[in-house]
Parts: C-alpha cells; sequence; structure tokens
C-alpha cells in the first residue's frame, strides 16, 4: 500500500527527470494576462516552498497539477512572504489556503518571494511568483 503512494509521488517526477524536465503550463498574472510557458522552472532553488498546516517542504514543479495564489491572504513564513494557496498536485492530492467553514483546518500557503522563468512563444518568460494568480501544469 506504501508503495502505491510512493509510487503516485515519484513516477511523475521521475518521469519529467527522464524526459528533460520539461514542465510546461499555462500562467495567469493578476492582471488576467495568460502565458502558455514551457520549460518552467524556479530560479536558484528549483522548487516551491509550501506550507501546509506546521509542515513546511520544498515541491518540485513537476509534483504540482495546479496551483492558485491569493494575494490578500499573505503570512511571513522563515522571513518570506508567501499567498494563501489553492494547490492540487498530479498525485490527486487537495490542498485548501481557503476555508471559511471550518477554521480549524490547516490553511496552505506559497512562498511567493521566488521567480519563474521559461519559455513562451514570444521568447524568454519571468515572473515573479507575488504576480501570478494561477498556475495550470500539463
Amino acid at each position: 500500500m506504501q508503495w502505491r503512494r510512493l509510487l503516485k509521488v515519484v513516477a511523475p517526477a521521475l518521469a519529467a527527470f527522464l524526459s528533460g524536465c520539461d514542465v510546461a503550463g499555462t500562467v495567469v498574472d493578476r492582471s488576467n494576462t495568460e502565458t502558455q510557458v514551457m520549460n518552467m522552472r524556479v530560479a536558484g532553488v528549483g522548487t516551491l516552498k509550501m506550507v501546509h498546516g506546521a509542515a513546511v517542504k520544498e515541491v518540485p514543479l513537476e509534483a504540482f497539477e495546479s496551483l492558485t495564489l491569493y494575494p490578500e491572504e499573505t503570512r511571513t513564513i522563515e522571513g518570506e512572504l508567501c499567498f494563501g494557496a489553492d494547490v492540487t498536485m498530479r498525485d490527486g492530492t487537495r490542498f485548501s489556503g481557503r476555508d471559511k467553514a471550518n477554521n480549524n483546518k490547516p490553511r496552505t500557503y506559497v512562498c511567493v518571494t521566488r521567480t519563474l522563468l521559461g519559455t513562451s512563444h514570444r521568447g524568454e518568460f519571468r515572473i515573479e511568483l507575488s504576480g501570478v494568480s494561477k498556475i495550470t501544469f500539463r
């Protein structure tokens, strides 16, 4: 049973690694402009910092299916600005940054002090995560 769970997490990352780490998707900025981006990566560390409850994780882009950021819900975690986020992982796991009905449920945050890089049909693509409202990965 645990092997299946591990395989669901490791398989997408391994497939991306073997295929050259070509992470692609649609990035929507805060002005609602959509851009198709290929070869997405995070500058420097290569991962996004995700916080769920008290757990802080560094997550590779390959593990995400979608990410929606809420700049009106902020926290500073380990000295970094983080936005509330709804996150869906490739293995189907969902984390929510908004749960008005149950205030005891841990909220999810993504640190936005990092820069997303890639290529689009116009060439080089670069955006601060604080300027992103949604990313849908392919």
